[in-house]
């Protein structure tokens, strides 16, 4: 069975890269398709990255909870917060299209998923998911430590999952908090954190880090392989690991569990 899942995915990555390069010159070229595990249509760009991100997150299983002991933690938790009455919240900073949030939204499907994405191409495609999911809320901006505004930049050719945050006097882009996201649900409840900021995950966690006391789940990619000497890492490492937290590893996510908040 595990040989003929790595023929599967061989299989989809070779139909993928041969599509990719069939439309490579039309990145705004949208299709959708359904999974078998998911009956809603998915959004995507043929030419672009957004192909690689569905099979991260779907085939790969990316965020899917690295061991049992801890999914059922956060299922305990996930049930007890209904049960109070609350609203299970989830954040997604970096949301790109927001294939993470539709899978978040499959599996908490009572939870409220903020769907963070600053720039404009990849969040219009993101609103196309989030259409049918009325527990997704896409928000056009990006997260910080502190509201300002900012820019976005690419210097990967291009590429949709690659833009980032930098900081200028003149920025156009809008950014938000954790603070203030969560301030707009009603009964809001903190269940996890998933962050993909392609580096700027050193300002987000420079200050008014407090939330992470109260975040359950925090999944994060660091970047120090993309920016060396960044302190992509660090930058979490040195707040999370300030309480007791389980560290675990899965593809090119860390998932950061809370013991006094998950452990069941």
């Amino acid at each position: 069975m595990f040989v003929s899942a790595i023929c599967v995915l061989g299989f989809i990555g070779a139909c993928m890269a041969s599509l990719r390069r069939a439309f490579a010159k039309d990145r705004a070229n949208v299709v959708q398709l359904r999974l078998r595990s998911n009956n809603e249509p998915i959004f995507l760009r043929i030419g672009s990255s957004d192909w690689e991100v569905l099979k991260q997150v779907y085939f790969l299983q990316e965020y899917a909870p690295p061991s049992e002991k801890h999914e059922e933690g956060m299922r305990c938790l996930y049930n007890r917060m209904l049960a109070e009455g609350r609203t299970p919240c989830i954040l997604d900073c970096g949301a790109n299209i927001g294939i993470a949030s539709l899978w978040y939204s499959k599996q908490y499907p009572q939870a409220k998923i903020i769907a963070i994405e600053p720039e404009p191409s990849n969040f219009r495609v993101l609103q196309m998911n989030a259409q049918n999911h009325s527990n997704i809320l896409p928000v056009q901006a990006a997260i910080s430590d502190r509201i300002s505004s900012v820019s976005l930049q690419n210097n990967d050719g291009g590429a949709s999952w690659s833009w980032q945050t930098i900081e200028t006097e003149n920025g156009s882009t809008p950014t938000v908090t954790v603070e203030s996201l969560i301030a707009e649900i009603p009964d809001a409840a903190l269940l996890a954190v998933k962050i993909d900021i392609e580096g700027f995950e050193t300002e987000l966690m420079r200050s008014n880090t407090q939330w992470c006391d109260t975040a359950p789940l925090i999944v994060f990619e660091s970047h120090d392989w993309k920016l060396p000497w960044s302190g992509s890492a660090h930058s979490f490492f040195v707040t999370l690991t300030k309480q007791k937290r389980d560290f675990l590893q899965r593809g090119e996510n860390t998932f950061s569990y809370s013991h006094s908040l998950v452990q069941p």
